[in-house]
């Protein structure tokens, strides 16, 4: 099953509020805590797919999977 998402506005809004948590956390994005930044926003995605039961996929692949409760 693939991630569902079809309001433009709710994608922005996890987007941009990973964005702002990085922003919290370490200050402006640059280089050096990029790869933060891009963890916080796949976070983001693998926690509403995580709701979904969904798998997020590429060219009939998986790429984000939810994460799995320990």
């Amino acid at each position: 099953m693939n991630l569902n998402i079809e309001n433009r506005s709710k994608i922005e809004k996890m987007i941009c509020g990973a964005l702002q948590s990085a922003i919290d956390a370490h200050g402006p994005i640059t280089k050096d805590n990029k790869n933060s930044a891009a963890k916080r926003i796949l976070g983001q995605l693998r926690s509403e797919a995580k709701e979904q039961n969904a798998t997020i996929t590429k060219n009939n692949g998986p790429v984000i999977r939810p994460i799995k409760n320990a």
